[in-house]
């Protein structure tokens, strides 16, 4: 919002091509079809990301402002741990210029994924995690993507 009124950054666009109805049936099951229902959008420094509902399941999509590329992100894959820790953001924090997504996790599941991620650092990490203490929140650093 830029004074008193909304000014346009983004628009979702018709693009170059498109699915037929019969292609459509080849690629996706009939129960799978459905709209694309965006939900939340959010704009940091290098990054939008938008939470949306597809096909049955909540999705969350990045986009890299300056690379202009987008990308799913449905987890943590290839982190330092080996984690494959499942996430959805639950808000975004900018922190003396630096920008972060932050995750509620429960703390049995968090040292289960850093145990089964067999790294040492992630082994010592999960020993000092109390499995009782409930709730945690986990921060995720965004940085630039190189190119």
């Amino acid at each position: 919002m830029k004074g008193n009124h909304y000014e346009v950054e983004y628009l979702w666009a018709k693009g170059d091509w498109r699915f037929t109805y019969e292609d459509g049936s080849q690629i996706f099951s009939p129960l799978r079809k459905g709209c694309l229902r965006i939900y939340t959008m959010a704009e940091t420094n290098n990054y939008l990301y938008i939470v949306f509902y597809r096909q049955g399941g909540d999705l969350i999509c990045f986009y890299d402002k300056k690379l202009k590329k987008g990308w799913r992100a449905l987890r943590i894959t290839d982190d330092i741990y080996h984690t494959d820790i499942r996430f959805l953001w639950n808000g975004y924090h900018n922190l003396n210029g630096r920008e972060y997504m932050s995750q509620v996790i429960r703390s049995e599941e968090l040292k289960e994924k850093l145990y089964e991620g067999g790294t040492p650092e992630g082994k010592r990490i999960a020993d000092q995690i109390d499995e009782e203490a409930g709730l945690m929140l986990m921060l995720f650093r965004l940085k630039e993507r190189s190119e």
